[in-house]
């Protein structure tokens, strides 16, 4: 892993932080690459409510914050 990548976490909105295992990931990438980007990415977020889109991904921010 490199400090001069941008690194990409795709979420699967319907499953969990959890069932998607973001923190792992997002553990790992900044373990190893303590300086670089990350950018989290919501998938499949059409095959939800609007709503709920919304609240899943507050819900998420509150969560990720805290790593």
């Amino acid at each position: 892993m490199s400090e001069r990548a941008v690194y990409v976490v795709a979420w699967d909105l319907r499953k969990s932080i959890e069932a998607n295992r973001i923190a792992y990931w997002l553990s790992l990438i900044k373990n190893r690459s303590k300086q670089a980007p990350i950018v989290v990415v919501g998938t499949f977020a059409d095959d939800l409510p609007p709503k709920m889109v919304d609240q899943v991904v507050l819900d998420a921010t509150a969560k990720l914050t805290k790593l």
